[in-house]
């Protein structure tokens, strides 16, 4: 059976660099990762070879940060472009060249409200979008409300939805329990070496040393200014894959033999 390192199968990164790529966490998209595991060992690494070849640009058979960090970039920006094309015609009910705030608040109502505030941020969000205040979003406007985060003016909505979503219990702030919850992990199921690297990142931006992460505290955390989110995760990748920990992943390492 083959076991594979997190360049295929990763998890949300918290780099120090920059913290959570939500989508772009490994070197394979959902869809791919799934194919791959119904293949048999053989088959899965023939399959990993053609990938490494890929993102290999300069064909010297190591991956570089730089070779990386351009391919989950790559895999961001198509996950991106497949997640307009899914969701504008849900919003955009009359098929012409804007989703109206009609139209959005219409379809509201079809989704779950995660943030428990009765969808209050994404209507502010949705506003806050319409840079031609013309009413409505046209498909420019309408990428930047779907993904804030990557727009300077708006990327506030990104950091107070990451925050409402760790902050579980409501109380303003976000504690070791919470932030390693938003992971997918249980601090049970850590190691004691992960739960001291966990903790010790954590406690690196507790800068009052209450032993939670205010706002300011956490965006600093998950999006520092001087912050690059792709070369966070190829960090995260070569950190996981590179045995020798020297900044690049031999073709020979991608993945081990183990019963």
């Amino acid at each position: 059976m083959v076991k594979f390192f997190a360049l295929v199968f990763g998890n949300a990164v918290f780099g120090q660099r920059g913290g959570s790529n939500l989508h772009s966490d490994g070197a394979m998209t959902d869809r791919e990762r799934t194919i791959l595991n119904d293949l048999v060992p053989r088959e899965q690494k023939e399959a990993l070879k053609r990938l490494f070849m890929k993102i290999d640009t300069d064909g010297n058979e190591n991956l570089s940060r730089v070779e990386l960090a351009r391919w989950t970039e790559i895999l961001e920006q198509r996950y991106i472009g497949k997640e307009i094309e899914r969701w504008w015609p849900f919003y955009n009910i009359d098929g012409d060249e804007k989703v109206s705030e009609k139209e959005f608040v219409e379809r509201l109502d079809q989704l779950q409200d995660h943030l428990d505030d009765d969808h209050a941020l994404m209507k502010e969000r949705f506003k806050f979008c319409d840079f031609d205040e013309s009413g409505g979003l046209d498909m420019g406007e309408f990428e930047t409300f779907q993904f804030p985060r990557y727009d300077k003016k708006s990327k506030i909505f990104w950091h107070k939805e990451m925050f409402m979503t760790l902050d579980k219990n409501k109380n303003e702030k976000v504690d070791f329990a919470e932030f390693i919850l938003y992971q997918g992990i249980e601090i049970e199921a850590l190691s004691e070496e992960d739960k001291k690297s966990n903790q010790e990142h954590f406690d690196a931006y507790d800068e009052n040393k209450d032993e939670t992460l205010d706002f300011k505290e956490l965006i600093q955390l998950f999006d520092p200014e001087d912050g690059n989110s792709f070369e966070a995760t190829a960090d995260h990748l070569i950190y996981h894959a590179d045995k020798e920990r020297i900044f690049e992943i031999k073709e020979d390492i991608i993945f081990i033999t183990g019963s």
